[in-house]
């Protein structure tokens, strides 16, 4: 599929640019981006929807070894983590950009335990792939949005924009209040 805005002259972060590619998975997929340690000359973000983690994006074609590691870190038990060893063994979709200067990416997989990611024309396809929803992915994709917003919250537009908002509720909580039942009223449950 072409995506409208995959050449734009800005190149845009992974977690933009692998948008409309996590569209054409799942209407209720998005695109994360992830914060990892250690991984400072390559870019990573993963592809979630209602089920889990279901592929990862990287700004270069990296192995299988590379992207757990910085996934999984050092510092964590690596035996306690099921979907760590599920992605050493299974198939693991992954999305790469084309060239450090394109919001173009292209499909890549790692078939079995291979090390190597392999090529793919044509997009996988939501059936194909098994997503991961264990505590671990769990952490992930909190701590991915986690991060996301405190990065956002120190934006001025941001900052200018909240404090106009506590003017409006006599107390702080009752903008939460507001939140939960807006969320009710859009069919939360």
């Amino acid at each position: 599929m072409d995506h409208a805005h995959a050449d734009h002259a800005v190149r845009l972060p992974l977690r933009l640019a692998a948008e409309p590619y996590a569209k054409e998975i799942s209407d209720g997929a998005v695109a994360l981006g992830l914060h990892c340690s250690g991984t400072q000359d390559v870019e990573l973000a993963m592809l979630v929807d209602d089920h889990g983690i279901i592929a990862f994006c990287s700004s270069r074609l990296i192995c299988r070894r590379e992207l757990l590691s910085s996934i999984v870190g050092d510092s964590l038990d690596r035996n306690q983590i099921d979907s760590s060893s599920r992605w050493q063994s299974e198939t693991l979709w992954l999305l790469v950009r084309s060239s450090t200067a394109s919001n173009t990416l292209t499909w890549h997989h790692f078939e079995g335990q291979s090390d190597t990611a392999v090529p793919t024309k044509i997009a996988p396809r939501a059936s194909s792939m098994t997503p991961a929803h264990d505590a671990f992915c769990a952490r992930l994709i909190t701590d991915s949005i986690r991060t996301y917003y405190a990065q956002q919250i120190l934006e001025p537009s941001v900052r200018g924009f909240l404090s106009v908002l506590e003017k409006q509720f006599a107390r702080g909580d009752l903008y939460l209040f507001e939140l939960l039942q807006n969320a009710v009223d859009d069919g939360a449950d």
